[in-house]
């Protein structure tokens, strides 16, 4: 989260801190209610696609041809949605059947409202996912990062204003 704030703000700053927020609330959670493996499986769900994101980031910074890089962002796609909707979809739905065996009430229904927002943000992330997909198909472009405003997004100047500058 620290990262989060001292970094250029993104258009999705306000999701990923609450995001992280939320996060750090489930791993409270299952320490507390000594459901540690509760909570190692929402980790897992949600940094395995991480891994894969990252390192086609690292590719695209290093000017890899986008032969290479789309098609390991259509492998992190299949993953996103595998881990965060299915499998997480999953988690939710055992937390909802056996997650009252290990906490009181209001506890219970506490993880779950958590456990509901962490999957609404996931589904704010999906949509722009493919969003990104339409673009890179629509344009016939790579895909880009549309989330953090760039040189690229500046105003083009012309020819005539950068020949007055070098005057």
């Amino acid at each position: 989260m620290f990262v989060l704030c001292i970094e250029a703000p993104r258009k999705d700053f306000l999701a990923m801190i609450s995001h992280h927020l939320v996060t750090v609330m489930l791993i409270i959670f299952s320490f507390a209610l000594n459901v540690t493996t509760f909570g190692t499986a929402v980790f897992v769900s949600m940094d395995l696609a991480d891994i894969v994101l990252a390192f086609g980031k690292c590719l695209k910074y290093i000017e890899m041809p986008d032969s290479i890089c789309d098609p390991i962002f259509a492998c992190f796609m299949f993953i996103w949605i595998y881990t965060r909707h299915f499998l997480y979809g999953y988690i939710i739905y055992a937390w909802i059947l056996y997650g009252g065996d290990y906490s009181s009430k209001l506890t219970h229904y506490v993880v779950i409202g958590l456990l509901l927002v962490l999957q609404s943000l996931m589904f704010f992330w999906l949509w722009s996912i493919f969003r990104i997909v339409y673009k890179m198909f629509a344009n016939n472009t790579g895909v880009v990062d549309d989330r953090s405003d760039d040189e690229e997004e500046k105003p083009e100047t012309s020819e005539q204003d950068n020949k007055q500058r070098i005057v």
